[in-house]
């Protein structure tokens, strides 16, 4: 709710799918489904400054931001709801992205082969 209150839904939307993209592109970013699942939560919730606290730190003389993580099982049922209505999406944009780079290596490789020919 804090979310939704406080920030656009195309910022959500986007980051989501952006997260799917890097899940798709470095998998090894990523030790364990849960794990994506967690900084998935974390990125839409830092999103917001609501879900964030502030404290002085002493040694630096400033004050330091930090983001409340919610408990492991608030933070589940946040992933399924995010993962149910977006990670299809999300996961739809990632092959788009790889169907794309890979026309455009095999452009390029065609392209190479043809200036080959020509020397």
């Amino acid at each position: 709710m804090r979310v939704a209150d406080d920030v656009e839904a195309t910022s959500v939307i986007e980051t989501i799918c952006a997260m799917y993209l890097m899940l798709e592109e470095r998998p090894h970013r990523f030790i364990s489904d849960a794990a994506f699942s967690h900084q998935l939560v974390r990125r839409v919730r830092g999103l917001s400054r609501l879900n964030a606290g502030e404290y002085w730190d002493q040694r630096v003389r400033k004050s330091r931001l930090v983001y409340k993580d919610p408990s492991p099982r608030a933070t589940k049922v946040m992933a399924e709801l995010l993962e149910d209505g977006f990670g299809g999406v999300g996961l739809f944009l990632a092959r788009l992205d790889q169907r794309d780079a890979e026309r455009e290596a095999a452009e390029r490789a065609a392209l190479a082969g043809a200036l080959g020919e020509l020397q």
